[in-house]
């Protein structure tokens, strides 16, 4: 028990001894809410529409997405539509899995507003 108490105690004072700091929940949410650009044939051509088309965390609202695209890229958002696609089972010989599924959004830029979404 005494070892057990003196590590203890050690990992306390380490912990006394490094600052805290402070974390603004907001910003850390925004940027966690878009994951990527989600590029395509269709979404290269809705850029041209002004709209731009991102893959979401599930749990993401339109609200959420707005605040997140203003805030990185700096530009005023007009609309967000929201699409989940769900999973699918997919085989590979006897092998059964799952294709993961997921949820995009597309967002509606206002005119002279413009995203460069570079490719990977």
């Amino acid at each position: 028990m005494a070892l057990f108490n003196s590590k203890k105690k050690k990992q306390q004072e380490n912990e006394s001894t490094e600052p805290r700091v402070k974390v603004d929940q907001s910003s850390a949410l925004l940027h966690g809410v878009v994951a990527q650009p989600h590029i395509t044939e269709k979404s290269s051509v809705l850029s041209a529409q002004n709209k731009y088309v991102f893959q979401v965390l599930p749990s993401a609202t339109k609200i959420d997405v707005k605040n997140a695209i203003e805030k990185t890229y700096k530009v005023k958002v007009t609309s967000v539509h929201m699409i989940r696609i769900p999973s699918k089972t997919r085989r590979v010989g006897r092998y059964m899995g799952t294709k993961a599924g997921i949820k995009k959004a597309i967002v509606s830029l206002k005119s002279g507003d413009r995203i460069d979404v570079i490719t990977q």
